[in-house]
């Protein structure tokens, strides 16, 4: 703490906790975002002019060549996810991947129009 070593593990607490509420946003303050987000998701959706536009867009089958460009998107070198794949594995796959892809993402797409 200011340049000294704390040793107090109470004190140490207290002062991470410090530390990373000047970052961290409250509960409420958390929710209350998401329900001004939500609400300009909802007006979008209401708007004859752009909802429909934004719902047949959202219909539209993914094609080969968007999750091919995604995978090669993938960052490298970087820790793996929960699933234990990195980016380097999701590359090498190649071609069957991309339609084992394609075609979970398109039956989700199905499934939710």
């Amino acid at each position: 703490m200011n340049g000294k070593i704390v040793n107090d593990p109470e004190l140490l607490l207290d002062e991470w906790a410090s530390h990373f509420s000047r970052f961290a946003k409250s509960r409420k303050e958390l929710l209350s975002s998401l329900q001004k987000l939500q609400c300009e998701i909802e007006k979008l959706a209401s708007d004859p002019a752009l909802g429909s536009n934004i719902r047949d867009t959202l219909d539209i089958p993914f094609t080969a060549e968007e999750v091919t460009r995604a995978v090669l998107r993938l960052k490298l070198r970087k820790a793996a996810g929960p699933d234990g794949l990195v980016g380097e594995h999701l590359r090498a796959a190649g071609d069957s991947l991309i339609i084992w892809l394609l075609n979970v993402l398109n039956s989700v797409v199905e499934q939710t129009s």
